[in-house]
């Protein structure tokens, strides 16, 4: 009796199995997902951050859906500063890292203070 041959064509149908398993419970994942969390992703690909951030809106009100379409409204949200004021906010920061003891200063002169 060849026990080896049992055991690994018992193993290749176990992967096999659980690997059939997978892709249908991933593929049903993604048949979940709410239709406008869906056109929002596909917006916010096609560089329609205002549209995104309407379509997410709408998919946001389903709990299943909430997490990844505030996902998609926040970062349309800094996409779109980015491309408004993307070389102010450069610059911004540029200058900000280039002052060795920002907190320091900022402290000395009263800076973002609650006061």
């Amino acid at each position: 009796m060849n026990c080896n041959a049992t055991i690994g064509a018992m193993r290749t149908r176990v992967v096999s199995a659980l690997a059939l398993l997978l892709v249908f419970a991933v593929g049903s994942l993604d048949a979940a997902e709410h239709p406008s969390l869906a056109k929002a992703r596909a917006l916010y690909n096609a560089v329609d951050f205002d549209g995104a951030i309407a379509a997410a809106e709408v998919a946001r009100v389903d709990p299943a859906s909430a997490d990844a379409a505030t996902l998609v409204i926040a970062r349309a949200h800094l996409e779109r500063y980015r491309l408004r004021n993307g070389d102010q906010l450069s610059r911004g920061l540029g200058d900000y890292a280039q002052v060795g003891r920002v907190s320091e200063l900022d402290d000395e002169r009263g800076l973002f203070s609650s006061s």
